[in-house]
């Protein structure tokens, strides 16, 4: 489970094709009620594909399911979105 406020968690999406000529990842992620907000991926494999992002400290802010796909950036300039993918963020209760 996913927890509201949750820290020290990775987000890892595999592309599943070379990233050579790629300039950045972006993890573009829809809350339920606050919007839309986007968290800058790290490349761990370029030739994979492989990305991934460590939660930050006010990140998972909002409660319900969220929807989250990468969007890569080529040398070119080309923009390409990825395949979303949906997860609960849960209240913890205390």
């Amino acid at each position: 489970m996913i927890f509201l406020n949750q820290e020290k968690l990775r987000i890892n999406i595999s592309l599943g094709e070379n990233l050579t000529d790629v300039t950045s990842v972006v993890y573009i992620a829809t809350r339920p009620r606050l919007g839309k907000v986007s968290f800058a991926a790290t490349i761990s494999d370029v030739a994979t594909g492989s990305t991934y992002y460590d939660i930050l400290e006010g990140d998972l802010n909002d409660e319900g399911v969220w929807c989250i796909y990468p969007e890569v950036t080529y040398t070119d300039g080309r923009k390409v979105q990825g395949t979303s993918e949906k997860f609960k963020v849960n209240y913890q209760c205390q």
